[in-house]
């Protein structure tokens, strides 16, 4: 119980952490070591965020797992939107996801599927690999969203 109350506290600023920096390398910007903790300066946010996807998921897995997996692509995108946004509310990022990612959850879900093979040569590596695995499929995901957002042209409100 300690083990899941301590990741439930950590996961949303470390999320957000990785979502800001896969923004900056993918813009081209620079990025510091320091910033991995960059997320829990924004720990509010972030963990409302978590909470409360994890618990939308949650409920729609309760239902059967394929609508959970699709709930969980409909929100794939809340974090990269709070780190663009500093004074978005986790619920309003959560509502931009689901618009972002409407027609494009097939797109995401594909996106995820070809990391499987990385991700089964980090086992066989015994975790070594995810090293550079894992910042592969994050620099993947800030591009996609990238994406998205030039293609949807979300307005985002002004801080």
């Amino acid at each position: 119980m300690v083990g899941f109350i301590g990741s439930l506290l950590i996961a949303g600023p470390i999320a957000l952490s990785f979502a800001l920096i896969f923004l900056r390398i993918t813009r081209g910007e620079e990025v510091k070591v320091e910033m991995i903790f960059e997320g829990f300066n924004d720990f509010g946010r972030s963990f409302v965020a978590v909470l409360l996807t994890s618990i939308y998921i949650l409920l729609w897995t309760l239902l059967l797992i394929i609508p959970g997996i699709i709930a969980g692509l409909s929100y794939s995108m809340v974090y990269f939107i709070l780190a663009e946004n500093p004074t978005i509310s986790p619920m309003d990022a959560i509502r931009q996801s689901k618009e972002m990612m409407y027609g494009h959850k097939t797109e995401m879900f594909m996106l995820s599927l070809s990391f499987i093979g990385w991700c089964l040569l980090g086992v066989l590596s015994l975790g070594i690999g995810f090293l550079w695995i894992g910042s592969y499929m994050q620099t993947s995901m800030a591009i996609f969203y990238q994406e998205l957002k030039a293609e949807h042209a979300i307005v985002h409100p002004a801080p």
